[in-house]
């Protein structure tokens, strides 16, 4: 297995006031980078990347592997990986980030899920997506790219917002390819079925046996499926959703707490807060505070 050569690396650093002021994200399509491979020179980069492949194929070849380039798939790759680009029509998205952003916006929404997506010690993960999430995860990073070159705090935080979103999915497949699901297929639909359900219905339906009723099984069934494929109760599953919408909201609208709560199913604003505080240790408001700063 050749390996990326030791001399001669190039170090790629983050442009962080590439658009004429500081911005610790980056969203460009590959077509758009000039020489995205670099001659298949190794590079070394100081910051969090994702790229994601919509055509093309090839191989990154890092200290850890050589990992062929497919279609709908993303790959992630860690401050100070050294990899190499050989590709042939590659195009996509990429998802820069500083570790500014990690810390700011990734820790405090993915708490101990941070570590599926960038493992320590590794320089690239690979993530395959379902089509439709994938599909899902192109439209966000196309409707970015228009904002990148345009400044503004609201800007800003729709930028951050959307982009969180999107990592957010990401750890959310990894978490669970780290967790296998049993031989019986059933199981395994069963989960999948059950977290396509809270997808489409978490801003109405907050109680586990408001999706046993629809799938027709019982708690305890769906408990042990939920758990065996994803880590996580199906309480936990449900309530993550209605957390990451209900900061998404936060980020990027000036609506009163009040009418966020009522999109969100939550007739009671205190109990919607509550519920926001006990999951995020930080009241709605003060996160909303904490993001204009």
């Amino acid at each position: 297995m050749s390996q990326p050569p030791t001399t001669a690396i190039q170090n790629v650093d983050f442009w962080t006031d590439k658009h004429g002021f500081l911005r610790s994200i980056e969203v460009v399509r590959i077509k758009d980078i000039d020489n995205f491979s670099k001659d298949g020179i190794a590079q070394r980069i100081d910051f969090f990347d994702l790229i994601f492949v919509t055509k093309g194929r090839g191989q990154f070849v890092t200290n850890d592997d050589i990992v062929d380039i497919c279609p709908d798939q993303v790959y992630a790759f860690t401050p100070l990986s050294v990899r190499r680009i050989v590709e042939t029509g590659l195009d996509g998205y990429c998802l820069f980030f500083e570790a500014d952003f990690h810390r700011e916006y990734f820790s405090q929404t993915l708490n101990d899920w941070a570590l599926a997506l960038f493992p320590m010690g590794r320089d690239m993960t690979v993530i395959k997506p379902p089509a439709a999430g994938f599909s899902h995860m192109i439209g966000d990073m196309e409707a970015l790219i228009p904002f990148m070159e345009k400044p503004g705090p609201l800007i800003e935080r729709y930028i951050a917002a959307t982009a969180l979103k999107t990592i957010y999915a990401l750890e959310i497949i990894q978490q669970s390819a780290q967790h296998p699901p049993p031989t019986q297929m059933t199981t395994s639909r069963l989960s999948r079925q059950f977290l396509a359900l809270v997808r489409d219905n978490f801003a109405r339906l907050h109680k586990v046996t408001d999706y046993t009723h629809l799938l027709a099984c019982s708690e305890k069934q769906l408990m042990r499926a939920v758990r065996a494929d994803f880590g996580l109760t199906p309480k936990v599953a449900i309530q993550r959703h209605i957390v990451a919408e209900a900061k998404r909201q936060l980020a990027i609208t000036e609506a009163p707490i009040s009418d966020i709560a009522l999109a969100l199913g939550y007739d009671d604003p205190a109990r919607f807060s509550a519920m926001f505080k006990a999951a995020t240790q930080c009241a709605p408001r003060d996160y909303r505070r904490r993001l204009k700063f």
